[in-house]
């Protein structure tokens, strides 16, 4: 369990989080956010890397992160260039302070979880950025942490790759804490059970995937395309999808106008409801 107390950051006057209060268990999180609403500082402070203006981060067993088993993707994952991946890796392993008699099988399996086993001799500078930031998931796996955080983890990444990082959430969910910071809800819907919507520097909701969800529910339409732009009420186009070979629009509203059919909203629906101020 990981509790998050009324974490406060400011930057002179400008506040990045305005009195955060969560809670993380077993099992995966999803912390979704547009850009800029304070996701990455959150997870700054929260693990000590940056120092909150108020409130506190608290470990199940009141230890800090400094003093945890705990792994971190960061949004943005630099590397030395001139280090081969199975250099990078020993790097990241002393840092942790694994035993060194554990350290090269311990790498391989990382690399393996992340399909990287074929390319430990190639220098970091030649790799692709989706590649980079596959090293970045195997050195936040090294030492087998409790507790991993992950900073827009597919950022990147190839439909295959997204895939089998989802696949592996998926197999550690059981026996870890995971958080996974991103703004595409479909990562989320994929692997989370729990979802918290952060804007604007506050957690604005949080709850199941379906509990997400609902907070859309009567506020999800289907519209004809060609009839989109006969109302002059408040409302917002999702996305235009094809039902039946025609063309509709997929309509958010606060109320139900005469051609609108009613649809089943999902876990998007509910957190563009939140970030737009519709829930």
């Amino acid at each position: 369990m990981i509790q998050v107390r009324g974490l406060e950051k400011r930057y002179g006057k400008k506040q990045a989080l305005g009195g955060v209060t969560l809670s993380l268990g077993s099992g995966v999180t999803g912390l979704l956010g547009p850009n800029g609403a304070g996701k990455t500082t959150l997870l700054r402070c929260m693990l000590g890397i940056i120092k909150p203006s108020a409130g506190d981060v608290v470990f199940g067993d009141g230890a800090s992160a400094r003093h945890r088993s705990v792994g971190y993707l960061p949004q943005k994952y630099g590397l030395l260039k001139e280090l081969t991946v199975l250099e990078a890796l020993f790097y990241f392993a002393t840092l942790k302070r694994i035993p060194s008699g554990a350290v090269a099988s311990d790498i391989d399996e990382c690399l393996r979880q992340v399909n990287l086993l074929d390319s430990r001799t190639i220098k970091v500078g030649a790799l692709s950025g989706g590649m980079i930031r596959r090293v970045g998931i195997a050195s936040t796996l090294l030492g087998s942490p409790s507790v991993l955080i992950f900073d827009e983890p597919t950022a990147g990444l190839d439909p295959e790759e997204r895939v089998r990082f989802k696949r592996l959430v998926s197999g550690l969910a059981a026996t870890h804490t995971i958080l996974i910071s991103t703004h595409i809800v479909e990562d989320i819907e994929a692997v989370a059970t729990n979802v918290i919507v952060l804007d604007q520097g506050q957690a604005r909701a949080s709850g199941t995937l379906q509990d997400i969800a609902d907070l859309a529910k009567g506020k999800c339409y289907m519209v004809p395309q060609d009839r989109v732009n006969e109302y002059s009420e408040d409302y917002y186009v999702d996305k235009y999808v094809e039902v039946d070979g025609k063309r509709v629009a997929r309509v958010m509203s606060r109320r139900q106008y005469e051609g609108f059919v009613p649809t089943t909203p999902t876990v998007e629906d509910g957190y563009l409801c939140v970030t737009r101020g519709m829930a």
